[in-house]
């Protein structure tokens, strides 16, 4: 099918989404089990989408995607669940957050005997330090030590692991 002769309206995304994982740490992974990952290309947008390019690599949350084509490599997203565009600099992939999205390193657990620790077994609530913001960021902003409660994604840059936030999630900041 010729993808290009199709247009998204508004503020739809079409995208090629990264290859199907054929082998997991040395495991060759059955065709029926092999999942497409959270990258994708930037194929065409539609007029209202602001926040890419044609040609981009971006990272979206796949849970919102249509795969209206029978070639299941091809999808369409809402401009609004592009996570982060993908950019090199000096030859290191870099994620910039788009969206109200954040990077946050997350901080290590407390152990025991190291303050006071109270837990609520209902919630899980989290510390880090916010790595990079999307500039639609109003509340956060980068270098700031937050609480928060859950994370959409994880995510490797140079090395480092990083957990990608909706800034609706950020519970508080500390002041400065």
């Amino acid at each position: 099918m010729d993808f290009t002769k199709f247009k998204p309206l508004r503020e739809i995304v079409l995208v090629r989404r990264e290859e199907k994982k054929k082998v997991d740490g040395g495991i060759i992974v059955p065709e029926a089990w092999q999942q497409y990952g959270w990258r994708a290309t930037v194929i065409a947008i539609g007029k209202d989408v602001s926040n890419c390019l044609l040609g981009d690599d971006i990272l979206f949350l796949k849970e919102f995607t249509v795969l209206p084509f029978p070639e299941r490599e091809m999808a369409t997203t809402h401009a609004d669940h592009i996570l982060a565009r993908i950019e090199v600099a000096d030859l290191v992939e870099q994620i910039i957050p788009q969206n109200k999205f954040i990077l946050v390193s997350e901080n290590p657990p407390a152990k025991d005997g190291e303050g006071i620790v109270l837990v609520n077994p209902r919630q899980n609530t989290k510390s880090g330090v916010v790595y990079r913001v999307s500039k639609e960021c109003l509340d956060v902003a980068a270098g700031q030590h937050i609480l928060f409660d859950k994370s959409v994604a994880a995510c490797v840059e140079d090395g480092k692991k990083y957990l990608v936030l909706d800034e609706a999630d950020v519970l508080c900041v500390q002041e400065t």
